[in-house]
């Protein structure tokens, strides 16, 4: 496992849902997430699109979907530092922490 990548779970009583958090790393200026793999370049716009900043960016998904859903962490707008196909029954993802420093998609 990479070692720029955590991936930890927390259990949500009250409603059963598994969350997963995907850090970033530290270089990390833009996160994006694609309907597919990021290569067929379909990005998803977040739900509040006039955001990307951590702590306000959140995106859904339908819970049954044809494509995978992936993340990419930019460390320029042109390097990938990091790409992640999420599991299969995840229905958001929702940005926190501080760009420079580290930032994380929790996703459920």
């Amino acid at each position: 496992m990479n070692k720029n990548f955590l991936l930890f779970f927390m259990l949500f009583s009250s409603s059963n849902l598994i969350a997963a958090s995907y850090d970033c790393p530290t270089k990390t200026i833009l996160v994006s997430v694609f309907d597919g793999k990021p290569a067929d370049r379909a990005e998803l716009i977040p739900d509040n699109e006039e955001s990307n900043a951590p702590g306000k960016t959140v995106w859904t998904f339908e819970a049954k979907k044809e494509r995978s859903i992936w993340i990419v962490c930019n460390e320029t707008t042109a390097k990938i530092a990091m790409a992640k196909e999420l599991p299969k029954n995840v229905v958001s993802c929702k940005l926190v922490g501080k760009f420079g420093t580290k930032v994380s998609l929790v996703c459920q």
